[in-house]
C-alpha cells in the first residue's frame, strides 16, 4: 500500500509539473507580443481574459499548482524526517552526484510560488488602465508592463526569479519522465538535455521582456 502511495505521489508531481511547464512556455510565447507594441499585446491579453473558458483554465491552473505544491512539500518532509522515506526522483537531500537543481527542488519550488503570487498581485490585480482600439475598450496591460519594468528593483527581482524558475524546470521537466517510468538506458542523457534546453528557452524568453523594456523601450 505504501509503495502504491509513493507511485501516486510521483505521478501527481510529474503530471502537475508538466502541466505548469507547458503553461509557462505558452505564456512566455504569448508575451513575446510585447515586442510588437501596445495594440498587439493588449489585443492578445483582451482575447484571453474575455474568453469564457478562462475561468475553467484558471481553476485548472490553481488546482494543479496546489496539487504540485502540497505533494512536493509532503515528499520533502517525508524524505527529510522519516526513517523510511518515499522514493521520488526529485530528492531535496544531498545525494552523492546529485545536481544543484535536483537538490534544491523544494526550495526553488517555494521561491517560484512566492514569485507567482507577487506576479499576480503586480499584473493581474495591478493598476487598471484602459485603452480603446476601433471602438473596443480593453485593459491597457501594456502600459502597466512598461510602468513596472521601468522600476529597476522589480526588474532585478524578476530576473532573479526567472533564474530560479529555470533551475526548477531544468530538473523538473526531465525528472517527470523518470517518475512515470519513461526513461530507459541511454535516453536518460537525452531527456536531461531536453530539460535543460526547455528551461533555458523559458527563462531567457521571460528575461528578455523586462530587459527590453528597461533598457530599450522609451514609448
Amino acid at each position: 500500500m505504501k509503495y502504491m502511495n509513493s507511485i501516486a505521489y510521483k505521478w501527481i508531481m510529474a503530471l502537475t509539473g508538466w502541466a505548469w511547464a507547458l503553461f509557462v512556455m505558452t505564456h512566455m510565447i504569448g508575451n513575446m507580443l510585447i515586442f510588437s507594441g501596445a495594440k498587439a499585446y493588449n489585443t492578445y491579453s483582451h482575447f484571453l481574459v474575455s474568453n469564457p473558458l478562462i475561468y475553467i483554465a484558471e481553476a485548472g491552473l490553481v488546482l494543479t499548482i496546489l496539487g504540485h505544491s502540497f505533494t512536493g512539500l509532503f515528499l520533502f518532509f517525508k524524505n527529510r524526517y522519516c526513517s523510511k522515506p518515499l522514493t521520488y526522483s526529485v530528492k531535496p537531500t544531498r545525494n552523492k552526484g546529485a545536481s544543484f537543481s535536483s537538490q534544491s527542488m523544494a526550495y526553488t519550488g517555494s521561491f517560484m510560488l512566492a514569485f507567482l503570487i507577487t506576479h499576480l498581485i503586480t499584473f493581474k490585480y495591478g493598476t487598471l488602465y484602459m485603452v480603446k482600439y476601433e471602438d473596443k475598450e480593453m485593459r491597457d496591460i501594456f502600459r502597466l508592463v512598461v510602468e513596472v519594468f521601468h522600476n529597476p528593483n522589480y526588474v532585478i527581482w524578476y530576473i532573479i526569479s526567472l533564474f530560479f524558475v529555470g533551475v526548477h524546470l531544468s530538473h523538473g521537466v526531465s525528472s517527470g519522465f523518470q517518475s512515470l517510468g519513461l526513461i530507459h538506458g541511454k535516453s536518460r542523457n537525452i531527456i536531461k538535455i531536453i530539460g535543460y534546453f526547455y528551461a533555458i528557452i523559458v527563462a531567457l524568453g521571460f528575461m528578455a521582456q523586462p530587459i527590453f523594456m528597461y533598457f530599450f523601450y522609451r514609448g
